[in-house]
């Protein structure tokens, strides 16, 4: 079997430098576990202002289609990150909140 997809659900809004530099660390630790993170605000946080938030959900949402889990690292959800809990839930799919990578990598077994 392949890595683990794991879709990140992180904030964006507010300081978006920040933000951003958050996820990509988030994203490296969970490729050092051996986990295969994706995060839409990655792929696409430049464009965002060039396409209607429901574009850019649109995108969230088919990225969670085919990952295996949702992991959010935080203990605090924003509006967009609520959202895609609550479409994770709806497909089925394991969420992990409020823990660390090392965490999340022994919960998995990897």
């Amino acid at each position: 079997m392949g890595k683990l997809i794991v879709y990140m659900s992180s904030p964006l809004r507010g300081d978006i430098g920040m933000n951003v530099g958050y996820a990509l660390r988030i994203c490296g630790e969970l490729i050092k576990v051996g986990l295969c993170p994706v995060c839409s605000h990655l792929v696409g946080y430049e464009v965002y202002g060039e396409v209607s938030e429901a574009e850019a959900m649109g995108v969230a949402y088919r990225m969670i289609e085919v990952s295996d889990i949702l992991y959010n690292p935080l203990p605090i959800r924003t509006e967009g990150m609520r959202l895609e809990v609550e479409y994770a839930r709806s497909l089925g799919k394991p969420i992990y909140e409020g823990i660390s990578v090392e965490e999340l990598a022994y919960r998995l077994g990897v």
